[in-house]
């Protein structure tokens, strides 16, 4: 990397600040953005050092948001913030068409006869989506329930309500059971009865079969152990005073934002969107385990706007003005499409002030989809470039993170005059802010580094020898029990990318390198860094190529035969 002379800061005041996440397909976001107008942009990792499993609202099961070699402690529930009257389908959709659709998935006879009964509105998907597909999808998302306003469970739950809640649900278990397999109804007394000897081994002075009690206990898990496993699991809700402060904290000292904050804060996490595409994860954020990364985003802007973690996080040296307010957002990566949520916590001043922001942000969408339509086949418009975000055939709705083949650790100003093509994942970070044991290089090395290396050997052995270790071609493909594909209708499961998603008309589109690393800092922090992290054996063996650029000592450092050498001299 040539030497190159810091450009002088920006005159004109910072409007806002946006950090995206490291993904290689924000680097052309974070170049028009900046372009536009005063704004500074940072990066970090998509889970942004906040791992949670997130329970999506009208959802039963969790998703676990954040690298695969981290579990989650804390648990985040979606809630409505208003009724659920609110949950409903849009104005103008016929109202027995909204019952046929609702009963068709609670009805077991209706998969028998729907093709027969309303198999018209399914023949009118898939012949619109085949030769109408922007049309058919603006028609289908008609038929989808609205999802109403949420918020999420950032409390813990008092001890008092997780017992309430644990009780709840046993109570109604033994009830619903009482009902379908005992002759004699029960009073609410005699189920109390019953839930107690389950749980507490108290005495029994009511009537019931053996039978009953023995399905209670071992089909329904109707006992003390259950009562004790549900309680642990609900203690998980939410976060303590000093967890938010934690994860609030150490956000903002990785990517070295640790004053002179603007009046909006933007924390901007992505997804994709493609139709009929197996490999959707694969383009969604790999630090949140192929799932959006917008439920981390909320959760943090969340915290970070409360002012008892304000107050706290204060007097640990981070002063954010009583003015700044935090705003998350998501990229959607196919269209670049960026969209804000939570801005009903602005006032009628500051809405005025963000509509400013939301407005340079559609111009800078506007750029970086030009720029990317000019890599992307068959994608010369706006128009042609959402069609492929909803058509069904489409084999590559985008590049994802092919070509990628370096990462980029240090500060924006370094880096913001080049055009790296989004081939770099590029993480924020200050060394000048940095303890002597190098623990925040630390930990982007043994996350946000170890992802890159991840997903750059993902697509490496893709492209070396797709038969072997990517997926084939995507036509092919049949889905497997959600756990996979088969090439055709029998085959080994597939592993590794399909053909599309790094190769061009017969030719590789990925260049299968090994990770560059370019770390900005001195050589001693760096070195202690690898020491400590898990990336030190990928180091070692060469999988990820360090290069440190050491400004201080003025020299730029290669790892080489397993020591650093000087490269150059700056």
């Amino acid at each position: 990397m040539k030497s190159q002379t810091i450009p002088p800061q920006l005159e004109e005041q910072e409007v806002a600040s946006a950090t995206f996440c490291l993904d290689v397909r924000s680097e052309v976001m974070r170049r028009s953005i900046e372009g536009i107008g005063a704004y500074k942009t940072y990066g970090a990792g998509g889970f942004l050092g906040i791992p949670i499993a997130f329970v999506e609202f009208d959802k039963a099961h969790e998703l676990f948001l954040s690298p695969a070699i981290v579990k989650p402690q804390n648990v985040v529930f979606e809630l409505p913030v208003e009724s659920h009257e609110e949950y409903s389908s849009k104005k103008g959709l016929n109202k027995t068409t909204k019952k046929i659709l609702s009963d068709l998935k609670n009805n077991p006879y209706t998969p028998y006869i729907m093709v027969e009964a309303i198999g018209w509105i399914f023949g009118i998907n898939l012949f619109g989506k085949t030769f109408l597909p922007q049309r058919t999808n603006k028609f289908f998302s008609r038929l989808k329930p609205s999802k109403p306003k949420t918020t999420y469970t950032l409390d813990k739950l008092s001890l008092e309500e997780i017992e309430f809640y644990v009780t709840k649900l046993h109570i109604k278990i033994i009830h619903s059971v009482m009902d379908e397999h005992s002759k004699k109804d029960y009073s609410e007394d005699e189920i109390e009865i019953l839930r107690n000897h389950l749980i507490y081994n108290a005495d029994l002075s009511i009537e019931v079969s053996d039978e009953i009690l023995e399905k209670l206990k071992t089909t329904y898990q109707i006992t003390t152990q259950d009562y004790e496993y549900q309680k642990s699991k609900l203690a998980m809700v939410g976060f303590t005073l000093e967890e938010k402060v934690h994860y609030l904290h150490n956000y903002l000292k990785m990517i070295g934002q640790v004053d002179s904050f603007p009046s909006f804060v933007t924390i901007i996490g992505h997804g994709s969107v493609s139709d009929n595409n197996p490999f959707e994860s694969a383009l969604d954020c790999g630090a949140c385990a192929g799932n959006v990364s917008l439920p981390n985003t909320r959760t943090l802007c969340m915290i970070a706007n409360t002012k008892e973690v304000r107050d706290v996080i204060k007097e640990k040296g981070i002063n954010i003005p009583d003015n700044t307010v935090f705003i998350p957002g998501l990229h959607i990566t196919s269209t670049d499409e960026i969209k804000f949520y939570d801005t009903d916590i602005l006032n009628d001043e500051q809405s005025k002030e963000f509509k400013k922001v939301e407005e340079d942000f559609k111009q800078a969408t506007a750029l970086s989809r030009q720029e990317r339509s000019l890599s992307l086949p068959f994608t010369k418009t706006d128009k042609a470039m959402s069609i492929k975000s909803m058509d069904w055939s489409e084999t590559r709705p985008e590049w994802g993170l092919a070509r990628n083949m370096g990462v980029f650790a240090g500060p924006r100003e370094f880096t913001k005059h080049l055009s790296l093509n989004n081939r770099f994942f590029m993480h924020s970070y200050d060394w000048k802010i940095d303890n002597e044991e190098a623990d925040i290089l630390t930990a982007i090395f043994n996350g946000p580094l170890i992802i890159g290396e991840w997903i750059n050997l993902e697509h490496y052995f893709s492209t070396v020898d797709n038969h072997v270790y990517g997926a084939g071609s995507k036509v092919y493909h049949n889905i497997v029990s959600k756990v996979g594909v088969f090439s055709g209708n029998y085959s080994d499961l597939k592993i590794g990318l399909p053909i599309q998603s790094v190769f061009l008309e017969g030719e590789a589109y990925h260049e299968p390198v090994r990770l560059i690393s370019f770390v900005e800092a001195p050589l001693e922090i760096v070195g202690k860094a690898v020491e400590n992290s898990i990336a030190k054996e990928f180091i070692l063996n060469e999988w990820i190529r360090p290069i440190i650029i050491d400004r201080e000592a003025k020299k730029v450092y290669a790892y080489e035969y397993g020591e650093f050498i000087v490269i150059k001299e700056l």
